[in-house]
């Protein structure tokens, strides 16, 4: 079970070789029912974590990766009380801010402002520490002219605007963080970003499950990889990253631009003699007006070990304005010396910045070189049509 204690080593989070698991199945109809009544119990458990163990101190900022059905989202869960583990324990030590479901505790019934002070106690706050806060809770949601509106009329984007900066009102000593760039616009997703960081500097424990791998690396100390309810690896975030990666179909970004498709030498095989030049061409959909994305590659060998990367940024290449709803190609011109062997590609499209990820296809074609190559200039060029 959950307990609150004061931990050695400035250590706020403990899992002890925690196990939690679900039911998973239909909901059977009444004939089912009646005709199972006499045969063994049908339903079949699943464990969302198996025997996990580890330990978050003080002030760190730690990320979880891991495809959806891992368990990351029980981790979270379990850390802030909403369940309790069915083996091993789990240790807490201060007030935690989950931002997990937003808005879970709202009454659609109830205006805006009576939510604040509902959730505001449902977190832990005395009704003084509320009033003190609310402006500055409402000015952070962007609800001013609909405070005193019941939240049922709010659009998804203010209910959880307003859950975000409810909880993030609370002065917390952990923070649990699910999917923080799903909230509001660009934006007010900058804004969430700028308050996490702040949290940081304050030395608030940060725990944060995303599927954005470019905030895990850039803004987490550390990170853990779970899959199928096993942590299987944590450390340095880029390392684990890497783990995570070196599977054979992997994605990320939010794919406001789509790579819809790849070929390597327009789809005539995958076989490439030494010394040849070839060509990666990846088809692109656009969902939204944008400017200047940055598009690229990388190459690995079996070992996933890069053996070269291209991009637009490298070649001085502006690559221009886009509209929603375009479908456009980028073709790569490879003429590089690359040893006999086995490769894999992924092609990425990021935003003019690199501060985060259009679209990303790890390992998305797999391709030879066989024969002996000759030394070349390592010319790569670009074109997009």
């Amino acid at each position: 079970m959950q307990t609150l204690y004061k931990m050695k080593n400035n250590i706020v989070i403990r899992f002890e070789n925690v196990s939690k698991r679900f039911k998973r199945g239909r909901k059977l109809l009444l004939k089912e029912v009646l005709v199972n009544v006499f045969r063994p119990d049908p339903t079949e458990w699943f464990w969302a974590l198996r025997d996990t163990g580890f330990t978050i101190k003080r002030g760190e900022s730690v990320g979880i990766i891991g495809p959806n059905g891992s368990g990351k989202s029980t981790v979270l869960k379990l850390i802030s009380g909403f369940m309790i583990p069915d083996k091993g324990k789990v240790e807490v030590n201060g007030r935690v801010s989950p931002l997990i479901e937003l808005g879970a505790g709202f009454h659609p019934e109830l205006t805006g402002r009576e939510n604040i002070y509902l959730n505001g106690v449902i977190l832990g706050l005395s009704r003084k520490e509320v009033k003190e806060r609310f402006d500055s809770i409402v000015s952070f949601a962007e609800i001013e002219d609909f405070i005193d509106t019941p939240v049922k009329h709010y659009s998804s984007g203010m209910y959880m605007r307003l859950g975000f900066s409810v909880a993030v009102h609370v002065d917390p000593d952990i923070l649990l963080v699910d999917e923080l760039l799903a909230v509001g616009d660009a934006n007010f997703q900058a804004k969430c970003m700028q308050k996490m960081k702040e949290f940081k500097k304050r030395g608030v424990a940060i725990v944060l499950v995303s599927h954005n791998l470019d905030i895990v690396e850039s803004f987490c100390d550390r990170a853990f990889y779970i899959d199928k309810g096993k942590l299987l690896s944590s450390g340095d975030p880029r390392k684990v990253i890497d783990d995570y990666t070196q599977m054979k179909e992997f994605r990320w970004g939010d794919r406001l631009i789509e790579i819809k498709d790849l070929l390597v030498n327009s789809g005539q095989g995958k076989v490439i003699p030494a010394g040849k030049e070839f060509k990666v061409i990846f088809d692109l959909e656009f969902h939204e007006d944008v400017k200047d994305p940055v598009f690229g590659i990388v190459v690995r060998n079996k070992s996933n070990e890069e053996v070269f990367a291209a991009n637009t940024i490298w070649n001085r290449i502006k690559t221009g304005k886009f509209q929603k709803g375009e479908s456009r190609r980028v073709i790569f011109s490879i003429d590089v010396s690359i040893p006999a062997g086995e490769y894999s590609i992924s092609p990425a499209v990021a935003y003019s910045d690199l501060s985060r990820t259009y679209d990303w296809r790890n390992n998305m074609v797999f391709f030879k070189i066989v024969g002996k190559s000759s030394p070349k200039k390592g010319d790569i060029s670009i074109k997009i049509k």
